[in-house]
């Protein structure tokens, strides 16, 4: 098909506190909504969507040193629309946003949205969590403090 369009490549750069351009950390083909940084400043979560599969989400790990991307967290049927990963203090995990499904819902003024929760990603267990969510809610934001 020759409409198609070709991903762009995003390239992740480190700068120093001058503004001076250190280097490339890596290139991504992928659309990239969230990063997030460690306290160490040694990692970077991402969430991105793949550019050929429309709202098709993922959080990625990036180790700065090496330059490595590594796929941690991928949509499925419970976790949908990831976004806004956020480091926990300890580093052990994250926290995120998702949808626990493909539903919309809409406000009194009929404006849509999609009922997003908090749940949170142990890197060791691989396991995901609900930490806080509404039925026929959604959270647009939050914050972590250390």
């Amino acid at each position: 098909n020759p409409y198609v369009l070709s991903p762009p490549t995003y390239t992740i750069v480190e700068y120093d506190s001058n503004g001076n351009k250190l280097r490339d950390i890596c290139k991504i083909n992928k659309g990239i909504d969230r990063i997030s940084v460690s306290n160490q400043g040694d990692t970077l979560l991402i969430s991105a969507t793949e550019q050929e599969v429309v709202g098709k989400s993922a959080i990625y790990k990036i180790d700065i040193d090496k330059g490595s991307l590594t796929p941690v967290l991928v949509e499925d049927k419970n976790h949908m629309f990831l976004t806004e990963p956020r480091f926990s203090p300890d580093k052990e995990g994250f926290y995120f946003l998702a949808s626990p499904s493909n539903k919309t819902l809409k406000d009194k003024e009929g404006v849509e949205g999609r009922n997003r929760m908090l749940y949170y990603f142990n890197f060791n267990s691989k396991k995901i969590t609900k930490v806080w969510g509404k039925e026929n809610g959604t959270i647009n934001h939050f914050m972590i403090q250390y």
